[in-house]
Parts: C-alpha cells; sequence; structure tokens
C-alpha cells in the first residue's frame, strides 16, 4: 500500500485522535504554515494592480502551490517508504496530523469569537492561529 497516495483508515483515525488529544504539532515544520508563506510571496511577486492580470496570476499561482503541496507531500512518504513501509506510515500520519488542525482551528476562531466581542478587532485579525508563538 502506498500511503503517498491515500491513507488507510486506522492511519486517520490516528491522524484525527493525536489533532484533538494534542493539537498542533508546534514542535515540528507545519505544512500549512509553508503553503500561506508561499501564498504570501506569490502575492507579493505576481500583484500588479490591473484586476485581469492579477486574476491570471493569481489562478496560476493557486495551481502551481497546490501542485507543489502535492508533490512535496508525495516525495517526503514515497521517500521514508523507500527506507520501510512503517516510515512511510509515520510520516503520512504526522503530515495528515498537522495538516487536520481540528483543534488548532476551534482554538483560532474562539480567539477571533473573543476579540469581536469584545470589539478588539487587532487581536481578532492578528495571528490567532499561530499557537506555535508566545
Amino acid at each position: 500500500m502506498s500511503f503517498a497516495w491515500h491513507l488507510s483508515t486506522t492511519a486517520i483515525v490516528v491522524a484525527v485522535g493525536l489533532d484533538l488529544l494534542l493539537g498542533d504539532p508546534c514542535c515540528l515544520p507545519h505544512p500549512v504554515r509553508l503553503i500561506g508563506a508561499l501564498i504570501e510571496l506569490s502575492e507579493k511577486s505576481l500583484w500588479s494592480g490591473d484586476h485581469h492580470h492579477d486574476l491570471y496570476r493569481g489562478a496560476l499561482a493557486a495551481v502551481a502551490i497546490v501542485l507543489a503541496a502535492a508533490a512535496g507531500t508525495w516525495l517526503l512518504i514515497a521517500t521514508a517508504g523507500w527506507v520501510a513501509p512503517t516510515a512511510a506510515w509515520i510520516v503520512a500520519v504526522i503530515l495528515a496530523w498537522s495538516t487536520i488542525a481540528l483543534r488548532g482551528l476551534d482554538e483560532a476562531a474562539a480567539t477571533v469569537e473573543s476579540a469581536l466581542w469584545h470589539n478588539d478587532l487587532n487581536r481578532g485579525a492578528g495571528r490567532a492561529t499561530d499557537a506555535c508563538r508566545p
């Protein structure tokens, strides 16, 4: 079984369980943050102010970032699979755990909700999802 193409039900249950129990794995490089950095870089480098060109460039950037994320994920899992099938399973579960982010998204939403209730838009618009920072 190639975990680079799909995850078993067991792997998905383990990844969701890790997310619910432990939350976001702050000690690990975070794939979603990397994708966000790629999006930010593409916005800064491709934005021209011309709506037509920006739509076209934005669509190309979106496709490129999705393909890069998929290729990177596949490469990491496939490389681990060459070491051992168990290594591929572990890498796939860690990647799934770090991208599911149910607990982290819930905490970020609570932070934004609290900021809105207290009319503190700066706190609500800040890095509410960056739980790894003090």
